[in-house]
């Protein structure tokens, strides 16, 4: 065979033969796969170890904290267990009207009659406005657990926004936890209690044994005896001061 022919069949089988692509171990195969597993789970417990956004600032809070120094407070009752008149509340936190009625007669009550002794009040609430009524009132619950529910309930309703337009978010209730409690994380938990729970059977079943129709509802009498349903013809403080000054009078004669 001559040379040139010798070239031409080796340049032949060169051609056919193929080229083998670079191998990749086993082991290192596997060692990438588990590091783009890991990496991924790296990010997702990232992702789920991110704190909760940060409260956001809430109006009046050191205004109402002030109001409620010094007054007796336990669950859902406020000031002296051995006052002349009692006034019960049922309210509703996405209510309007309770709004405004928290707004501007308790301010007034709780100074000229609940703080001196003459007035003890009593608070029930409902949540039959919307979802967002019972995701407000667990936090309000969660608060008279720690004896702070008439802070709680004032400074919700200083700070409500419109029924039923999903206002009362996760970043709303923890900020009303962060202005209101010394253990916030807790009182979040918190609104899942038993006793939480409790609480809100039974103000329901109170508000059906008083037939309660609407909110704010109220009614006034001597404590221990009694009570009678007021009809509201306004939502400040005048609404019901004549008959607590009646009611304390006609006790102390």
């Amino acid at each position: 065979m001559g040379k040139a022919a010798r070239l031409k069949r080796e340049r032949a089988q060169a051609r056919a033969t193929p080229v083998a692509s670079p191998r990749v171990p086993r082991e290192l195969g596997l060692a990438v796969a588990l590091a783009v597993v890991l990496a991924g789970a790296s990010i997702g417990f990232i992702e789920s170890a991110r704190p909760a956004p940060p409260p956001a600032a809430l109006a009046h809070v050191e205004d109402v904290t002030r109001a409620y120094v010094g007054v007796p407070q336990h669950g859902g009752t406020l000031g002296r267990a051995d006052a002349p008149v009692t006034m019960v509340v049922y309210l509703d936190p996405q209510c309007p009207y309770c709004g405004e009625w928290e707004r501007s007669a308790m301010p007034e009550l709780v100074t000229r009659y609940v703080r001196p002794g003459t007035l003890r009040v009593v608070v029930h609430g409902l949540h039959f406005v919307g979802p967002d009524s019972e995701r407000a009132l667990r936090l309000l619950d969660a608060s008279a657990l720690e004896n702070h529910f008439f802070q709680a309930a004032e400074l919700l309703y200083w700070n409500q926004g419109e029924e039923n337009t999903g206002w009362v978010t996760e970043r709303y209730l923890r900020s009303l936890a962060y202005s209101l409690s010394s253990d916030p994380e807790r009182l979040l938990t918190d609104r899942g209690a038993v006793g939480v729970q409790a609480k809100i059977r039974a103000d329901e079943l109170a508000a059906a044994h008083d037939q309660v129709t609407s909110t704010p509802w109220i009614e006034l009498g001597r404590t221990g005896g009694p009570l009678s349903h007021v009809e509201l013809a306004r939502l400040d403080a005048n609404a019901v001061a004549p008959l607590i000054r009646r009611l304390a009078a006609e006790v102390a004669s």
